[in-house]
């Protein structure tokens, strides 16, 4: 997933390692390798999957969003920003709670510190079908978001005195 993350290895070598390890840990690796890529294309793909496949398994879907938000790709996920709060309902609909409780942590803009990240986090907060559970995660993500950016806000003051 590093050197995918990086740009560095791209379809072939995720293609030839799952060749070499054809298991089911092999085939997760992979999907988490390419969800990794930074490419506009591999984003929607895992995206798609993740918000979309009802037959992924729970362990595919973990594999998933661990590639997926990638620290340097901020250009590449802004856009899935806004749609954290757009598919938490249907999350909630279509998916069992242990799978739900997944994917309202694991979609969550992590890697992404910014006012625009706090506002799709209200936005959830906001939205009906999000029950208790999923609220609460996205309320205590919320507040990291909200402790990094005043970090963040200290350290440039800090870096200015």
């Amino acid at each position: 997933s590093c050197l995918t993350a990086a740009g560095v290895a791209g379809e072939e070598a995720v293609a030839a390692e799952l060749d070499r390890d054809p298991t089911d840990l092999g085939a997760r690796r992979a999907a988490s390798a390419r969800a990794a890529q930074p490419l506009a294309e591999a984003k929607a793909r895992a995206w798609t999957a993740l918000t979309e496949d009802l037959r992924l398994p729970l362990a595919t879907v973990k594999a998933l969003l661990g590639g997926f938000w990638q620290p340097g790709q901020e250009v590449l996920l802004e856009p899935y920003v806004g749609r954290y709060a757009t598919v938490l309902p249907g999350v909630w609909a279509s998916r069992s709670p242990d799978e739900a409780l997944v994917l309202t942590s694991g979609l969550y803009p992590s890697t992404l510190v910014s006012h625009a990240v706090v506002a799709a986090a209200d936005a959830a907060l906001d939205a009906e079908g999000v029950p208790g559970p999923g609220r609460r995660i996205v309320a205590e993500q919320r507040d990291g978001t909200l402790r990094a950016l005043r970090a963040r806000v200290a350290d440039r003051a800090a870096a200015h005195s």
